[in-house]
């Protein structure tokens, strides 16, 4: 009996210890379960992640492909206005020059020699066009803002002023041209002597050809230019020569 007592005794611990690893068992298991649980719901919120990251960029890519398209419109459009403005001065100056021209230069009155002499003197002191302003496009070879390998050779500068800001001219002198750009988009174009000075991407225009023009006299409103900015275009010339603005401009 004693033995049989023994050998019960034994056969329970062995129960109750197999019973506690199969239950640390089952636990261990359930752990395991809930972790790959949890890392299949974060593998799965990480892919939704992703997707949302991918849906974003392909957004992005989208937006600026668009943009790319509009920029290179605006571009496009801002050339074909140079290019017209340009083929215009280059015939009012011939006319200006033409057979008047010397080996020293165009033949002027005494009155436009002093005039010539005066505008040449100021360089480096000639008001700005525009009360307040800044500019923004640069005399030259310009990159367009916004556009990877887009530029524009800019005869002027560009100068960005408020929404119907009134532009003055720089000098004394005569009107030459008024030109028309495009329905609301007008140029104009003072001689001063030799030099001649050109103001486009006016929405007005307030003077005529053929009148006489005092320094900072109104001659026009800027207007809306292709790149969405009121500003206006100024160019400098000395007979055939194209001038850099920003030399003449006061500082």
């Amino acid at each position: 009996m004693q033995q049989y007592t023994r050998f019960r005794k034994a056969q329970a611990e062995r129960i109750e210890t197999k019973t506690r690893e199969l239950e640390e068992a089952i636990a261990s298991l359930e752990q395991d379960k809930s972790k790959k649980g949890d890392l299949l719901t974060s593998g799965r919120k990480e892919i939704a992640t992703l997707n949302n990251y991918k849906i974003l960029k392909d957004k992005y890519v989208k937006d600026l492909q668009k943009k790319e398209r509009q920029l290179k419109k605006e571009l496009e459009a801002q050339r074909a206005v140079f290019k017209k403005l340009e083929n215009e001065i280059s015939r009012i100056i011939a006319a200006a020059t033409g057979t008047e021209v010397s080996a020293g230069g165009m033949k002027l009155t005494p009155e436009m020699k002093i005039i010539s002499n005066e505008f040449n003197k100021n360089s480096g002191r000639l008001p700005w066009p525009v009360t307040k302003g800044v500019i923004t496009m640069g005399y030259g070879l310009q990159s367009y803002p916004g556009l990877r390998n887009g530029q524009i050779n800019n005869k002027g500068v560009d100068i960005s002023t408020e929404k119907d800001a009134p532009v003055l001219a720089v000098f004394d002198g005569k009107v030459k041209s008024v030109v028309v750009i495009s329905t609301n988009l007008k140029a104009v174009l003072i001689q001063h002597g030799e030099y001649f000075s050109v103001y486009s991407n006016l929405s007005a225009v307030k003077v005529k050809v053929g009148e006489d023009v005092s320094i900072r006299q109104e001659i026009g409103t800027v207007g809306l230019s292709p790149s969405g900015l009121y500003d206006v275009h100024l160019e400098i010339w000395k007979e055939k020569t194209n001038l850099n603005p920003e030399m003449w401009l006061a500082k």
